[in-house]
């Protein structure tokens, strides 16, 4: 990485244009989060990158080409490294930055007048459509809802605005993050399929991470990150986010088969195995039907109690048709 590039403002510069490597974007991250003004000064640089991007219609800068133009400027003001700053560096390099900005959308202008991209609408009416990405992701759109991206979506950036609900499995690749804009949250992938529910007539955003994580945010919070079966619920009335975990799958109650017979009839006895274990039982005399039994059984396999009844009345087995024929002489009275 060259000496400028590790300048914060030509990183973030690359971070809010969607420009930024997988390390500069964890870069950037990792110095917004060491302290409140580190995420501050992002924040209002963020805010002044938008409202210059107003005034562009959708045209995608080339973070590098400008960055060479400017840059001279920005050897000779201050740097600013990883570690605190104090207040007045701050302010001084917040206006720097924001003339440097100015001057950069100036340029880019000039540069790409004509070459605006066109969005591009993906929707559905009635049923369901699939459809796959320029950037191999797939998309699946519910009905009555449709899906937005600008012509450079998979190059230049990687972000889908949601109206309604939608699918997503995320193809893995290089560069800018995938990104979700819906009813005024974000959610931003991880290397994942997830869906996400924004229908027009409720008050809340629901996230569903069906495998990998994705995070959940607006602009103004910082929001949670949403794993494998968790669902994340966003109330656009409160601001709120609101985490579900998967419920514990729980085993069936083990199903005890367990036959108490006290002088039971010999029919009677056929006829309970039968249903209980689903498979045929026949008698080769209907007379050895009143033959009575007392025994019990508790989990045993149909073999084994097939056996134990047969031995109990002296009678023999036959295994035959995938059932059972029980032979033998009558009972004696």
């Amino acid at each position: 990485m060259t000496d400028d590039s590790k300048h914060i403002d030509y990183l973030i510069a690359r971070y809010l244009n969607g420009e930024a490597s997988s390390e500069e974007l964890t870069m950037v991250e990792h110095w917004c989060a060491e302290s409140e003004e580190n995420q501050k000064y992002f924040d209002d640089l963020r805010l002044i990158f938008e409202r210059a991007s107003e005034l562009e219609t959708d045209t995608q800068f080339d973070v590098d080409a400008a960055w060479n133009r400017i840059a001279p400027q920005l050897r000779r003001s201050k740097r600013i490294d990883f570690r605190q700053p104090s207040w007045m560096m701050w302010a001084s390099v917040a206006a720097s930055v924001a003339i440097l900005i100015g001057v950069w959308v100036g340029i880019t202008r000039y540069e790409m007048m004509g070459k605006h991209e066109q969005p591009i609408e993906l929707a559905a009416n009635s049923i369901l459509k699939k459809g796959l990405l320029p950037d191999n992701s797939k998309v699946e759109v519910e009905p009555n809802s449709r899906i937005i991206y600008a012509e450079g979506f998979g190059k230049t950036n990687r972000e889908v605005t949601l109206v309604g609900n939608a699918s997503f499995d995320v193809h893995h690749q290089s560069g800018p993050a995938f990104t979700v804009r819906a009813s005024g949250t974000f959610i931003r992938d991880i290397g994942t399929a997830f869906r996400v529910k924004s229908d027009g007539d409720t008050s809340v955003v629901e996230v569903y991470v069906k495998t990998g994580s994705v995070v959940f945010y607006t602009e103004s919070n910082k929001g949670i990150i949403l794993r494998q079966g968790e669902t994340g619920i966003y109330n656009k009335i409160t601001k709120e986010f609101t985490k579900i975990e998967p419920a514990k799958s729980v085993d069936p109650p083990a199903v005890v088969k367990a036959f108490n017979f006290q002088e039971t009839p010999l029919s009677e006895v056929i006829n309970l195995l039968s249903k209980a274990y689903n498979v045929p039982i026949a008698l080769s005399n209907p007379k050895l039907g009143r033959c009575t039994i007392s025994v019990r059984f508790e989990n045993e396999d149909i073999d084994t109690i097939i056996d134990i009844v047969a031995e109990t009345l002296s009678l023999k087995v036959e295994r035959k048709n995938n059932g059972y024929l029980l032979t033998g002489e009558e009972c004696s009275k």
